[in-house]
Formats: structure tokens, C-alpha cells, sequence
């Protein structure tokens, strides 16, 4: 059976999962799912925010088009007007993973806050300070801030390759771009 990719509505993963399983005939529903930390406690969330799998049998074809009009489904994903197909060793694959984090307790809890500092652990920038900005959401991503060449730059990194680190010296710490007129040529006085 071929694997189909369906777009969500948002927030509508598990209303569309069960209401494909019920609409469609012999049809695999498959939403990847796994515990993770939201707002204080462990719950069980898309790992795929927004997507899920479905497998028609090949010969029902027609049932596609009725992917379209079920509740919470936004939309078959469609390359060249044609509906993606992902492979079966894919699909098995993000199972495989998916079951291997979830035995291991779920994601880990988020370690870095935005305005952190912390220190990289790996690769040529090994031991420069970095300033978190953001997560990058459900994979275990944070946005940087790093001085490089005198200024700041962005990067991402995996979490794994960052160490906490207290705030570090001002000498080490990324420079903001500081303004020097307030605009119209109209200069600002420092003390």
C-alpha cells in the first residue's frame, strides 16, 4: 500500500487521525506521536507537527479525494499536482525512531531559556560562548547568537552540542549593534 502525506489543520493532528480511520476503508492511519514536555508536564503531542500518514490500498484510489474533505485535514501534499508518496522503508524508519525515544522516557525537557549562555562543546568554534535565542521546535535545535568576525551571527546547533555557561565576560560576549544617530542625523550622546 502506498503511503500518502497529509496536512493538518493547526492543532488538528488527532481529529484528523480518527476521523480518517473512520471515513476511509482499509485505510493505515499513522500519526507519530510522543511524550514531551508542555507547559509543566509530560503529554503525548505530534512529533511531526501538522502532518500525519495515511496507506490506501492501490486499488482505491478514490479514496483520495476524500482525504481532502475530512474534518481538521487541510490538505493532501501534492508535488506537481501529483500526491506525494513516501516510501514504506520511510515510514518504518520514523516508527523505529519514534519507539527508541519513546523507550528512552520521551523528548527531554528543554535546557536553555532565550537570553542563556551557554558554550559550544564541538567543531572549529569549540569553547566560544553563545547566547541562546530560540528553540527550533519539536527537534532538539537552539537558535545562537555568535561573535564571529566582529559580529554577531546567528547559527543553529543541537542542543547536545551546547554546555551551560554563566554570563560570560564582556570581553567575550557578543557586541549588539548600537546606534549612533537617532535618525534625520540627529547624533546620540553616550555618557
Amino acid at each position: 500500500m502506498p503511503w500518502y502525506l497529509v496536512h493538518t489543520k493547526p492543532l488538528k493532528e488527532f481529529l484528523a487521525a480518527t476521523m480518517l480511520e473512520e471515513r476511509l476503508e482499509d485505510a493505515v492511519v499513522y500519526l507519530p506521536q510522543l511524550r514531551q514536555p508542555f507547559r509543566g508536564r509530560m503529554e503525548l503531542r505530534p512529533f511531526f507537527p501538522r502532518y500525519l500518514f495515511v496507506a490506501l490500498p492501490e486499488e482505491r484510489p478514490a479514496q483520495l479525494h476524500r482525504i481532502h474533505w475530512t474534518p481538521g485535514v487541510h490538505r493532501l501534499v501534492r508535488f506537481g499536482g501529483v500526491p506525494a508518496t513516501v516510501d514504506e522503508a520511510i515510514v518504518q524508519a520514523i516508527r523505529e525512531e519514534v519507539e527508541a525515544i519513546e523507550a528512552a522516557g520521551g523528548l527531554p525537557p528543554r535546557r536553555y531559556r532565550p537570553g542563556e549562555w551557554a558554550r559550544l562543546l564541538s567543531g572549529p568554534l569549540r569553547d566560544r560562548p553563545v547566547q541562546v535565542l530560540r528553540h527550533l521546535s519539536p527537534a532538539d535545535r537552539v537558535e545562537v547568537l555568535l561573535e564571529l568576525l566582529g559580529r554577531p551571527n546567528r547559527l543553529v546547533v543541537p542542543v547536545a552540542a551546547l554546555e551551560p555557561l554563566s554570563e560570560p565576560s564582556a570581553s567575550r560576549r557578543p557586541r549588539r549593534n548600537r546606534r549612533s544617530t537617532r535618525g534625520r542625523g540627529r547624533r546620540i550622546r553616550r555618557k
